[in-house]
C-alpha cells in the first residue's frame, strides 16, 4: 500500500463521522475532497500535479489532475456543505464559555488574499471562517471586515464571550462599533498618531518606555468620531522593544496586553498554510471560487495534522521521534513527524477524534 493510500484511510476514518451522511453527487464530491486533503498532506504542496501524484486512485495522474481542477471549479462545492458541518462538530470543544477570535489577512494564490477568522487553540489557531478577495498585500476595506464578523456571529452560539484581536488594519470605528453591537470585546492595535481624548483633553502619549512597561488610560474617546469609552494601553514589548498602542474594551491593561500577545498565533497559522505546510501562496490560483474550495481542503488538512500532533503528545509518541526532555515542535510539525513515523514503520494511521482537542 502506498503512503498516499495509508494517509487517505487515516483521513477518511477521522472525518467520515464528523460530517453528515452524504449521497449521490455530494458523496462523490466529499470523497474527492478527502483525496485532495490527503494529497496536500503527503505532498506538503498545493500544486495540483503534486497533489494528484499522491492520491490513491486507479485512474492516471493526468486524469486525476483534471478531476481535481473540476472539483475546485464546481459551483456546487462550498464551505456550507464541506466545512460548516465539521465546524459544527468541533466548535463545542473549542468553546469553553469564551473564545479569542483573531482576524488577519494574508496573500494566498495569485493576486489574491484571504481574510481569516480563527479561534485560539492551545499554541495554534483553528480557522472557522474566511473571505477571499483580489489583492496582493492581504488588506481589505472595512466592509469586508464587517462581513466576516457577521459570518462568524452566525456560527457561534449565544452567550459566548468573544474577544476580537487584530492589528492596525482593524481599528476602523465602524468595525469597532459592530463588535460593540454584538456585545463582544476587542483588543486592537492602532497607530501612535491616532487621536485619543480623555476628559476633554488629548492624551500626551509617552515617548519612552522601559522594556515590558505598560501605561494605560480608561474612559478614552478614540479618533475625531469620539468612539468610546475605551481603554488605551501603551506597551513596550520585551521581544522586539517595539512600543505598541492598543485600544480595547477590556477591564484591565494586563488583559489587553495578554490578548494582543495571542495575535502572533494567526501569523504562525498563515506560515503553516504556506511555507511550513502546503505552500498555499504558490497555488497560482486567481479565481476566487477555486481558491475558496482549495481553502476548504487546506484548512481541513491543517486541522487534521494538528490533531495528529496532539494525538502524538497524548500517547507519548513524541519521545520516540523527537526529544525526550521537552517538545520544541509545533503541533503541525509534530503531526508531520507522526505521519513519517507511522509510514516508516508500516503502522496503521489511527482514527483521530475530538478527544485530541481536549
Amino acid at each position: 500500500m502506498t503512503d498516499g493510500a495509508k494517509v487517505f484511510f487515516g483521513v477518511k476514518k477521522s472525518f467520515q463521522n464528523l460530517f453528515p451522511k452524504m449521497f449521490g453527487h455530494q458523496k462523490s464530491h466529499f470523497n474527492s475532497l478527502l483525496q485532495i486533503v490527503t494529497g496536500l498532506i503527503v505532498s506538503k504542496h498545493c500544486h495540483i500535479p503534486k497533489i494528484a501524484g499522491k492520491i490513491l486512485s486507479p485512474i492516471k495522474q493526468e486524469s486525476m489532475i483534471i478531476k481535481i481542477k473540476r472539483w475546485l471549479s464546481n459551483n456546487n462545492v462550498n464551505g456550507n456543505i464541506y466545512f460548516a458541518p465539521f465546524l459544527e462538530k468541533i466548535l463545542p470543544t473549542l468553546i469553553n464559555g469564551s473564545i479569542k477570535l483573531i482576524i488577519d489577512g494574508s496573500v494566498v494564490g495569485r493576486d489574491s488574499a484571504s481574510l481569516m477568522a480563527s479561534i485560539v487553540y492551545k499554541n495554534r489557531t483553528i480557522p472557522i471562517a474566511w473571505l477571499n478577495g483580489e489583492g496582493r498585500k492581504g488588506h481589505f476595506d472595512i466592509n469586508f471586515h464587517i462581513k466576516l464578523l457577521a459570518i462568524v456571529k452566525k456560527l457561534l452560539p449565544d452567550g459566548v464571550k468573544v474577544t476580537v484581536i487584530g492589528d492596525g488594519e482593524f481599528d476602523g470605528v465602524e468595525f469597532l462599533e459592530t463588535i460593540d453591537e454584538y456585545g463582544w470585546f476587542f483588543t486592537i492595535r492602532t497607530a501612535k498618531n491616532a487621536k485619543f481624548i480623555r476628559r476633554g483633553k488629548e492624551i500626551e502619549l509617552p515617548k519612552k518606555l522601559n522594556p515590558g512597561e505598560v501605561r494605560s488610560w480608561d474612559e478614552v474617546e478614540f479618533t475625531n468620531e469620539q468612539f468610546g469609552p475605551i481603554r488605551l494601553t501603551v506597551w513596550r514589548s520585551r521581544e522586539n522593544n517595539e512600543i505598541i498602542y492598543i485600544i480595547s474594551n477590556c477591564y484591565t491593561s494586563y488583559e489587553a496586553v495578554q490578548n494582543y500577545k495571542k495575535r502572533q498565533k494567526i501569523e504562525t497559522f498563515f506560515s503553516d498554510l504556506k511555507t511550513k505546510g502546503f505552500h498555499l501562496q504558490k497555488s497560482h490560483i486567481s479565481n476566487l471560487n477555486r481558491l475558496g474550495n482549495l481553502m476548504i481542503a487546506a484548512c481541513l488538512a491543517y486541522i487534521w495534522v494538528v490533531l495528529l500532533g496532539e494525538y502524538a503528545l497524548n500517547k507519548g509518541l513524541n519521545v520516540i521521534f523527537h526529544r525526550t526532555d521537552r517538545c520544541d515542535l509545533s503541533s503541525l510539525q509534530l503531526g508531520f513527524r507522526c505521519i513519517e513515523y507511522f509510514l516508516n514503520n508500516n503502522f496503521t494511521i489511527p482514527k483521530i477524534t475530538l478527544l485530541e482537542m481536549r
